[in-house]
């Protein structure tokens, strides 16, 4: 879709055939006696915070690279906005990114004896969503807010 764009018949056939193929996929899956993807735990509705927590986690996470690295690479002197950052700065400042994710991955079982998963998920999904709110400041036009490395 992003080659071709949304009106491609091509590529919405080979999102409904991906999505088609999770059935023979379930099917398997719970048939196997030792499933690699225990499909009976969706039918869980316990689980589903978890999992819509997990799976938006998962979205933020890979999906920040693109928005990040085209912040940081984004001249402020010229839009008002950006980080001005070289190509070196801007794999620094990903690769923190990344590093951080690592670390906050780790640090969950030691959150977790605080207090529950849940609320351990809640808070990590609102300090991601503080973080993105952080981009605001920096885009709304004024030169005061950017930084120049």
């Amino acid at each position: 879709m992003r080659l071709n764009g949304p009106a491609d018949l091509l590529s919405w056939a080979l999102v409904a055939l991906g999505a088609l193929l999770v059935i023979p996929f379930a099917r398997y899956e719970l048939k196997h006696p030792d499933p690699l993807i225990d499909v009976r735990m969706f039918r869980e509705p316990t689980l589903w915070p978890i999992f819509l927590t997990a799976g938006s986690s998962a979205s933020a996470c890979s999906a920040a690279e693109a928005p990040l690295s085209t912040f940081a690479r984004t001249d402020a002197s010229a839009y008002g906005f950006g980080l001005s950052a070289t190509t070196g700065q801007t794999s620094i400042l990903v690769g923190a990114y990344v590093l951080s994710l690592v670390v906050g991955a780790m640090l969950f079982p030691l959150a977790t004896r605080w207090v529950t998963p849940r609320v351990a998920l809640i808070g990590a999904s609102s300090l991601v969503a503080i973080g993105y709110l952080l981009f605001l400041p920096s885009t709304t036009g004024t030169r005061r807010c950017s930084r120049t490395w």
